[in-house]
This record gives structure tokens, sequence and C-alpha cells, in this order.
């Protein structure tokens, strides 16, 4: 046996030849091996563990968590009944009030493991969550092996490496943002695409490996081309090349990801543009310069140990995990005399780069998308985990010819250095008080994998490179000892998934059994109002405090799985609302001011609001003010209940409405103003109660208590101003409000709402109001807070106001109710209006960039309403009125995508052509 064959199982550099024929057949049947075998060592593993721990496809459970659970089992079952055909793919009704879906699809929906939902029905979406993440954690190791085999050799070391890569700790921690996985297996093809181009000229994997990671998901593709663009700066100083050759090359690679960008215009630009009306569209530079420390240096590594899971959404824990050997073999690379100094300096500076996001906020902000992220921080820590694993590839090579002895004290040495390093930043962690729960049991088990690992991996090498005896073959200890390699890296990765899974704790049927009942109650919904099947988004529901995960009035999330109801609705969760719909919410109560959730929330029933807009139906816990019961026995507990108030989805407003409000921080004068403009009404609907202060002689600093003489009878509304003002600044202080005695809504959480609704009360009622806030968020340096606690102005700390249902009836008589026939399906809407005179008709449609309007065949200008909702104005008469949605953009960036796939290809046809013609020249010649 040739020394090449005994070493075969850990097979590393370029320069790894065989012998023979035979032996070139050998190692690309072990290559094709290694292949299968860098997807299915990932899915056996996460299999593992998701059969120990009960989760589909070996139990009940799911891996639905976080915004997976919330949001995501909302969009997934709206995408799967798109495909299955029902909806539209550019706009829906059900996305809230209703919008534009193309922005939505490529943030969370574009992946092509996404196809797999035609098998699956829309109610088990968190089942179609399982099968997603072992895909595309399996295809990371696929991928990732790719570009190791391609760039450096084949062998175990390359499969250890991409296995580690597979299971990082990203990919486990954040399976819950399942359309970021997408970018995990994608960023590999990038980083390969960037050394092609640069060792070989070749720029087709590139290009198409950009345009796919950006149709897959924009968003972690952005953070692949960061990336790729300090990558190839590393690629260009590993390759001995001219100045001339450096700049040419740096050129085409500009060109080709240009390219590639624009190839993927098709999804990105509609995307793009659907962002730039949303919250998500205010992207600055300034948040660079953000120099605040993120997390200090020294308790960076004691986050590298496997089992390190952040404990919340909102955790300052960077999952960085990726097993011990790439942190020691990159050390040991680092640590290497043997290779020149400019080399290790550059391989310093990527990691520098990647990791300099998990210390400076501006870094940070840098690779979220120029956005400071509010939950999930370190959003590209698998950038950081494939860097590692590249530095300690490309390591490798320098470290395994050395010398035993050489080889030996080095990899000793950068085990004892790296287990040292997660020692004592463990140690500060711990001394500094912040450490996670399982920071001392998760820093053992990284220890001794760091020492362990690296020992086994000292022993294959050697015994790969022991010359044979005897004519006895030595290849089998090196092999099991390789092998050995594998299953421990194997088994620190499965420990540290099965940390993170283990968080999952919601069975399928739990969600099932929800969706069913709440289909249910529409089904009772639509059959009242006598809806014909397909024409259900012709109804506004506002679902008060239900939700999937428990009651939103008690500081419960807002859920999205209104996305699989075809009506319009109150309340909705996205990072791709709207902003005018937000900025309306917020103006009228309906959500607190704090702007940086994304969305808006509708958790009690307010009767002034809900009739302008046009709500049909309420589902909530009690009475609401207004409406008839229509379901006794509606979903956990609740009623559906009707409106009477008659206004209709299309109707006109009073003669003299501008249809426009300038909006205060103040939501019953925002309310009382959009009321006065669109009736015309010049009376005042709501009466103002009687508030004293009922604190004791020592006000205590948690609870305020006030007694509330209510001056009409009807429903009073609680509003907290000062509690608005902090709000409005990003504070946050949270807390009850309890009529005597009983708990009637939470304030100041993410999903509450800044206007309350007490319900029916008597003229002459006197209640009792407090205030209970928790102190968990009564923070001293949250500006108003001494005021907030000890403040005796009342008018600042409480307002109590009661509807006047004669003005609220006076008023909507204002209002022109001339619909006579109604047709909405997603993205268009045909009304057949009869106007009592020259008016403005609102229509219950949120304005949004894409409608176009057309009264009676004709195409008018659609107003802007509110802010908000879209109107034309028509005459006096009959009328058809008709609005058409088209995705902004969807042309152009099909043209682009087509442009630069045409571009790319004569570019490298013609490319490809001229070394021809110049040969042909100096034949001629």
């Amino acid at each position: 046996m040739t020394r090449t064959d005994a070493r075969a199982p850990l097979e590393t550099g370029e320069g790894a030849a065989v012998a023979s024929p035979r032996a070139s057949e050998d190692v690309r049947d072990r290559c094709l091996w290694e292949y299968a075998l860098s997807a299915l060592i990932p899915l056996g593993v996460l299999c593992a563990v998701f059969w120990s721990l009960g989760i589909y496809p070996f139990g009940d459970l799911t891996v639905s968590i976080s915004d997976m659970h919330i949001q995501y089992v909302g969009f997934f079952g709206w995408l799967c009944q798109v495909m299955h055909g029902q909806g539209s793919l550019f706009y829906s009704f059900s996305h809230g009030m209703g919008g534009g879906t193309a922005a939505l699809f490529a943030y969370y929906l574009s992946s092509p493991f996404n196809l797999l939902l035609a098998l699956f029905d829309y109610a088990d979406v968190p089942l179609f969550f399982s099968m997603a993440v072992l895909g595309k954690l399996s295809l990371a190791g696929l991928t990732c092996y790719a570009f190791l085999r391609k760039r450096f050799s084949q062998g175990m070391l390359s499969l250890v490496l991409s296995t580690c890569y597979a299971l990082c700790g990203f990919a486990v921690c954040q399976a819950s943002n399942v359309m970021w996985l997408d970018g995990v297996y994608m960023l590999p093809l990038v980083a390969l695409g960037t050394w092609r181009l640069v060792h070989d000229g070749r720029c087709l994997t590139l290009f198409s490996a950009v345009a796919c990671a950006t149709l897959f998901n924009w968003y972690t593709s952005y953070m692949a081309c960061l990336f790729s663009v300090a990558y190839v700066l590393v690629c260009v100083q590993g390759e001995p090349a001219g100045e001339r050759r450096v700049w040419r090359t740096l050129g085409r690679y500009a060109l080709t990801m240009a390219l590639g960008l624009a190839a993927s215009a098709v999804v990105f630009l509609p995307a793009v543009l659907g962002l730039l009306q949303g919250v998500e569209g205010d992207l600055s530079a300034h948040v660079l310069l953000d120099d605040t420390c993120v997390l200090w240096p020294q308790d960076l590594f004691a986050y590298y140990a496997a089992g390190t899971v952040p404990p919340d959404d909102w955790a300052n824990v960077p999952c960085i995990f990726t097993g011990a050997l790439p942190l020691v073999l990159a050390i040991a690379g680092l640590a290497n005399r043997r290779v020149g100094r400019s080399r290790r300096l550059t391989l310093a500076l990527l990691l520098m780069f990647v990791f300099s996001g998990t210390l400076v906020m501006g870094a940070m902000n840098l690779w979220s998308v120029l956005r400071k992220a509010d939950s999930f921080f370190y959003r590209h820590a698998f950038v950081i985990s494939f860097a590692l694993v590249v530095v300690a590839r490309e390591a490798a090579d320098g470290v395994c010819p050395l010398a035993d002895r050489e080889r030996r004290m080095l990899v000793a040495g950068s085990a004892a250095g790296a287990a040292l390093l997660v020692g004592l930043s463990t140690w500060c962690l711990v001394a500094g008080g912040s450490a996670p729960e399982g920071t001392l049991r998760n820093a053992c088990v990284g220890v001794g994998a760091l020492l362990v690992e690296p020992a086994v991996l000292e022993a294959a090498l050697e015994l790969a490179n022991r010359p044979a005896r005897g004519g006895c073959p030595t290849s089998w200890p090196a092999v099991a000892a390789s092998v050995l390699v594998v299953a421990l890296a194997c088994a620190e990765c499965g420990f540290d998934a099965r940390c993170a899974f283990s968080r999952c704790k919601t069975t399928s049927g739990f969600y099932r059994g929800y969706l069913t009942a709440l289909r249910g109650v529409y089904d009772e919904v639509y059959a009242d109002a006598g809806v014909a099947a397909g024409e259900e988004a012709s109804l506004m529901v506002g679902q008060a405090s239900v939700g999937y995960m428990g009651l939103r009035r008690y500081n419960g999330a807002t859920t999205a799985e209104g996305f699989t109801i075809p009506s319009q609705g109150m309340s909705e969760y996205s990072s791709t609302v709207t902003d005018d719909a937000v900025t309306l919410m917020q103006a009228l109560g309906y959500s607190r001011s704090k702007r940086s959730y994304f969305g808006y929330f509708y958790n009690c029933p307010m009767e002034l609001t809900d009739s302008l807009i046009g709500v049909d139906y309420v589902i909530d816990e009690g009475e609401v003010p207004g409406a008839t019961d229509v379901v006794s026995e509606g979903i956990v507990g609740h009623t559906v209940h009707r409106y009477e108030h008659g206004v209709t989805f299309a109707h006109g407003l009073a003669p003299e409405a501008s249809g426009s409000v300038s909006w205060s921080e103040d939501a019953i004068a925002n309310q009382v103003a959009m009321f006065a403009d669109a009736t015309g009404s010049s009376e005042a609907p709501y009466v103002e109660a009687r508030v004293r202060l009922a604190d004791s002689d020592a006000p205590g600093t948690l609870r305020r208590t006030f007694t509330v003489e209510v001056l009409a009878t009807g429903t009073p509304y609680v509003y907290l101003p000062l509690q608005t003002e902090i709000s409005s600044r990003g504070k946050c202080v949270s807390g009850r409000v309890l009529v005597n005695g009983t708990c009637v809504q939470c304030f100041g959480g993410a999903f509450d709402n800044n206007v309350i609704c007490l319900g029916m009360h008597q003229a002459g009622e006197v209640l009792t109001v407090e205030l209970d806030y928790d102190s968990s968020t009564l923070d001293s340096s949250v500006e108003g807070l001494r005021e907030l606690q000890l403040g005796e102005d009342v008018s600042r700390l409480l307002r109590v106001v009661t509807l006047d249902e004669g003005v609220l009836s006076r008023g909507l008589n204002g209002l022109d109710n001339g619909q006579r026939a109604l047709d909405v399906h997603d993205g268009s809407v045909r009304v057949d209006f009869d106007a009592a005179r020259d008016e403005a008709v609102f229509l219950r449609v949120p304005y949004e960039k894409g409608w176009s309007a057309e009264v009676d065949g004709e195409p008018v200008e659609l107003r802007r309403l509110y802010g908000a909702f879209c109107g034309v104005d028509v005459t006096r008469g009959e009328h058809v009125i008709t609005l058409t949605y088209e995705a902004p953009g969807l042309g152009v960036g099909a043209a682009t995508s087509a442009g630069a796939i045409a571009c790319f290809l004569a570019w490298r046809a013609l490319a490809q052509r001229r070394p021809r013609l110049r040969q042909e020249g100096r034949e001629g010649a």
C-alpha cells in the first residue's frame, strides 16, 4: 500500500494525487459516497434528535416556536391555500385589512422547499416545518462539502467540517426562522462561485448562486453577498497574479455580482417596492456609526460551547457554536509559522470582519441589512460559522503535512488554547452575573470536546501516515480513527441540537384543533352575513382578544392564523406591513405607539372608529356595544357579535369631508377629528368622566388608584396620555388596568391597545380604576417615570370618556350607504354605488401603490383617505366603481431578470470566443 492510500481517509491539500487509474476510480467512488454522506450525516443526527424528543415525523411535537409559532404558520398556510388554487399570490385581503403580498412572499415564502406545501393541508403547516428544517440543514451539509471538496480536497476532514457547519448553533437555534435557513445552504455556493471566478475565471457558479440565493431569501442573500465581497479579496490574495490581472478579476467579479442580483429582480424588485411602503423601508447608513458595545470580547467564547441556546427571542446570546475541530484548526492555522505571515493575516482579518458583528452595534447593523435588530440578534452567525470552517479547512492543508512531532505540538497547543479561551470566557460571564442557564454544563461539554476531538484527529493522522510493515495493511486503524472523529463531532453537534429543539412544546394536534374551531366560527359568520363562497373578503371581522397563543388582551401575542381566513381582519403582525396602516391604527388607539413592532392589533372593540371603518363583526369574550350576538358558542368561550351601525364596505362621506386628519399623539382627539371630518358632525361623540386620584397619603410606586364617575350611560374608554408619550419614545412601562378589582386589559406590552374599552356602564356609576405596574419594566432611565408613579396631574395620567350613542347615530346618518352590489376578490373590487350627492366614496381597501381605479369604465384618480384607505370622487347617481391591483415592479422586474440573464450569457459567450479568435489570428499570421 502506498503512503497516499494510507492517508486517504483524511486526505488534504490539492496535491493529493493517486498512484494509478484504479486508485483514481477508488477516489471518485469515495467522493460520491462522501457527497451522499455529507447530507445523510446531518440528516441522521437531526432525526436522532427529533426521535429522542418526539418531534414530527417521530411524534406529534412540532418545531414551531417563537415567530414560527405565531407568524409563519399563518403565512405558510396562506401560501398552501394559494398553491391549491385559493386566492392570489400577489394580494390578499387576509393580510390584515388587506395588502400586497409580493414583499411577504419574497421575505418569508420564496424558498423552493415550499413547493412541498402542495403535499400538506394548511392546518398541517407545523408538520411541514419539520420537513423543511431537516431538508435545508441536510442540504447545507451537502453544499458546504461541495465547496470544501472543490476548493480544497475530498476526505473525512472536509466531511467533519461540513457537518459542523450544517449543525452549527445558528442553524438549530434559529430554525424557527425557517426562511433564513435558505441562506445557510446557499452561502457555501456563493463562496464556491467566488473562488471559481478568481481561480478558474469561471463566472457561472457565482452568477447562479447569487441569483438563486436572492430569489430564495433576499435577506440572507445580502449577508452571503457581503461575505463574498470579503472572501473575493481573500481569494485574490492567495492567487499569484500581477496587478493588472487582479483588477481585471475584480472587475469581472463586480459585473457578475451585479448581473446575478439583477437576474433575481423578478422577485426582488416587487419586494423592495413593497418594503418601501412599510415599516422596513427606512434604511439609513447612520446606524453603521453606532459604536455601542453589544457584547464584551471576554464573554464571547463562553457562547461557543455546545448547548448554548438563547432563552428567548430578545436574549443577547450569539449562536456561534460550530464544533470543536473548526475552532482548534483555525487557531492552529493562524499559529502555523510554516504558512506565510501575509496569508495568516488575511485569514485573521476575515474572521475579525465576521466576528465584529457580535461586538459592536454598527457592525451588527451592517450585517443586518442596515437595520437595528430588536430581536433575534446576531442574525449573521451562520456566516461566522462558515468563515470559521473555511479558515479551519485551509489551515488543515498547512497543518496535516507537518512532521508528526511538530504537528502534534501545534494541534495540542491549539486545543489547549481553545479550551482555555472557552474556560476563561465562561468564568468572566459567570463572574459578571449574566450567564444563561446551563452555561457551566455547556462549558464542561465544550472544553471536553476541544481536548478530545483534536487528540483523536491527531491519532488518525499519525495512523494514516504510518508506513506499512511486513506487507500488512494499515488503513483500517486510520479509517476507524477517522470514523471516531466524525462520531465525536456528530455527538457534540447532536447535543447542541437537542438543547435547541428541547424548547419545542407545541403539538400539531393543538394547532389543527384551534384552526378547525376558528374556521367553524367564521363559517357561522359567513352564514349570518349571507356571503357566498369566494366572497368572504367583503367582510371585516375584528377578532378581539382571541388568538392561537392565548388572550391578547392579557398580554397574549398577536398571531397570524387569520391569513388562512378569507375575510378582512383588524390585526396584522409581519415585517412587511404597510406603514400607512400602522400609522392609522396607532393614531386611533388600536395599537400602542411604539413603532418597532411590525403590525397593528385589535384587542377590544371601539364602536366609534369601528363604525367609521365599517367593521362588520367582532369576536370577543364580553358584550359589544352597538352589536347583536350571533354565535353564542364561539371559540374558547368567545361570542360573535354583528354590528348594527349599517355602514357598508363602500360609503359616501359627508359633502364637506376632506378625507384627511392631521394625527396627534392623543388617540381620543384623533377619533373625534376623524368622526367630525367623515360625518360632518359638530357634536362631541364622547362625554368626559370625572376622574380623581384615590391614592393614599403615601402613593405607592407600583399602583395608582383613581375614582371615576361615569357621567353618561354608555361605554367608557380609558386612555393613558403619559403612558402613550413614554411608549412613543420607544420605552416600555407595562402593567394592567383593573376596574373594581378586575383586570380588563394589559397596557404597555408589544401587542396592547392604547385605548381600552371598559364595557357598558350607567350614568352616575362610580368606578375604581387601578393602574398596576409591572415592577420589572420600571426602568429609572425612562423619562417621565417619576410623574407616572408619583405625579398628581390626573389629565396626564388617566382619561376616561364615554361614547354618546345618540351623537354617534346622528353622525353615521351623515354617511351615504349607497352600496347596491359588491364583488370583492383578492386584487379586485367592484362596487355598484348609487350616490345621493357629489361626494367622496370611502372604500374599505387599504391604500397601497399598485391599486388603480375606474368609475364607469373611465380611469380616475385614486384618493388616499385618512392616510390609509382608498377613495374615489363620484357625482350624484348610479356608478360602477372598480379597483384593480397589480404588484408594483413585477413587469419591470421580470424584464430586468430576463435582460440580466441574456447579458450574462452573451458576455460569457463573447469571453470564451475571444481567445479562439486570438488563436486563429496568430495562426493566420
